[in-house]
């Protein structure tokens, strides 16, 4: 799936089922060798943008991602991702709670992917919408 270069919305649910992590990639490369990840590390409750692959990532003062706990709601979690340009912003458990990071992808780097690692997880409504400008 390719996002467009305008600013895009998506709300999908993530079913972490038996997954040790799961997640999506926005702002990736064609390979999937680089990208920000939105992931949800089951066994410790965490949600993470991480953008240690994101492209550029060696300006000063900028950490590689954002993280919060999240509590999953009848085993899924509910996302709303903004990514506009340089920004990719996450807004979970019911708004209670936003993290926002800075990701300066390369020329080209506007696919988005889904990933599981260590079992199956779902994600549920991955539609991605263009926002009017």
């Amino acid at each position: 799936m390719t996002m467009p270069a305008a600013p895009t919305w998506t709300s999908p649910t993530l079913v972490p089922g038996d997954g040790a992590v799961a997640g999506v990639t926005v702002l990736g490369s064609a390979t999937g060798q680089r990208g920000t990840r939105i992931q949800y590390v089951k066994e410790t409750g965490i949600l993470q943008i991480d953008r240690t692959n994101s492209g550029r990532t060696d300006l000063p003062g900028f950490a590689p991602g954002a993280a919060a706990a999240v509590p999953l709601t009848d085993g899924a979690l509910n996302l709303h991702i903004v990514v506009d340009g340089s920004g990719v912003e996450v807004f979970a458990g019911d708004g209670k709670v936003v993290l926002s990071a800075l990701a300066f992808p390369a020329a080209g780097d506007d696919k988005v992917a889904v990933f599981s690692g260590g079992g199956k997880a779902t994600m549920n409504n991955l539609v991605v919408t263009q926002l009017a400008g």
